[in-house]
């Protein structure tokens, strides 16, 4: 039976959540290009989907991202923002006639066939899960196109923690001690073996990524 995914309290006003997902087989598919485009495709998904980027690390066959996620505003986009928003969207081909169907209804005052059709669009914003299955979707249409290859790329749903919520911490890891509040740069940093650390700095606001948060990624897979 899939275990229910642990969310913040829809009350809270923000939540960061430390995520990861494999390749199947665990297969080293990953390479530079790969890696630029799925880096590609976690930035212009957070943009659609109104998440914030922290800090993420692509490797040959898995990743992480560590990524706050807002509750959805009460203030709702006006339907000129939703739309900037979808056409930004690299390969969103039926944008103009979504952007045409909108005005359509608006115009012959169907507001409710409107509001129906915003909700559909907004149905992936302001959420982890739909965050996600968006970029692993779309990275994994590329990818087999790429290289001439069907079926699924990742073996399973992504895992992730909840890392804190409203500035207060809800789970971490193993060390629950002052040096959580210890800061660590991740940069070009050599693992064991055949792993090989490629890290980004997604968002200057978070140039430092909690030591926990880096300790459990070398632990756990150094370890493995």
């Amino acid at each position: 039976m899939r275990k229910s995914r642990l969310k913040a309290p829809s009350e809270h006003p923000a939540a960061c959540y430390h995520c990861i997902s494999r390749v199947v087989d665990r297969q080293f598919v990953l390479g530079e290009e790969e890696k630029e485009q799925f880096v590609f495709l976690l930035h212009e998904y957070a943009r659609f989907c109104g998440v914030r980027l922290i800090t993420y690390c692509v490797m040959s066959n898995h990743f992480h991202v560590l990524v706050e996620v807002p509750a959805r505003p009460s203030q709702p986009l006006s339907d000129e923002a939703l739309m900037e928003r979808l056409e930004a969207l690299s390969g969103m081909s039926q944008a103009g006639s979504i952007r045409q169907q909108l005005e359509t209804f608006r115009k012959r005052n169907q507001h409710k066939a409107a509001e129906q059709l915003r909700e559909r669009i907004q149905a992936g914003m302001w959420d982890l899960s739909a965050f996600m299955k968006l970029v692993k979707q779309r990275f994994t249409q590329w990818h087999n196109r790429r290289h001439d290859r069907k079926g699924t790329l990742w073996e399973e749903r992504f895992k992730s923690v909840l890392v804190e919520a409203a500035g207060e911490t809800l789970a971490t890891s193993s060390r629950k001690d002052s040096s959580s509040a210890t800061t660590f740069r991740i940069a070009n940093v050599p693992l064991q073996g055949n792993w090989s650390w490629r890290a980004w700095e997604a968002n200057s606001a978070y140039s430092v990524v909690p030591l926990f948060l880096c300790d459990l990624v070398v632990k756990q897979y150094t370890a493995s």
